[in-house]
């Protein structure tokens, strides 16, 4: 219950932030880009939750987030990417993830993940 707060407040969050960077929100709302973005947002909160050392995770830049991020239509978005983190020992590897995720309203729902070392 509370992961699914924080997801349903997370994408509030990014979703109003996003809106307001733009001088027209009709246009901010509209961008694929913002929403890839948003999408990645959320993604990378929920990475973060099966990782050892959340807090040393360190994803790609912003241009690199947006060719990880696929509109497959109807509001479905998969995300390939990757990200660095610590292990147990605190050595920093680079992990490749697979998520799909469903915006459904100011909903995320998460399936297909899938965190492997590489």
């Amino acid at each position: 219950m509370k992961k699914l707060f924080i997801t349903k407040l997370l994408i509030l969050l990014i979703f109003a932030m996003t809106s307001c960077v733009g001088s027209d929100s009709s246009t901010s709302d509209n961008d694929p880009d913002v929403k890839k973005l948003s999408v990645y947002g959320v993604a990378e909160q929920y990475v973060k939750q099966h990782l050892k050392s959340p807090s040393s995770a360190q994803f790609p830049e912003t241009s690199e987030k947006l060719r990880h991020v696929v509109n497959t239509g109807n509001e479905v978005y998969l995300v390939d990417s990757w990200v660095d983190s610590q292990n147990s020992f605190g050595a920093m590897l680079r992990t490749k993830f697979h998520l799909k995720v469903t915006v459904v309203g100011d909903n995320a729902n998460f399936s297909d993940f899938q965190l492997g070392e590489n």
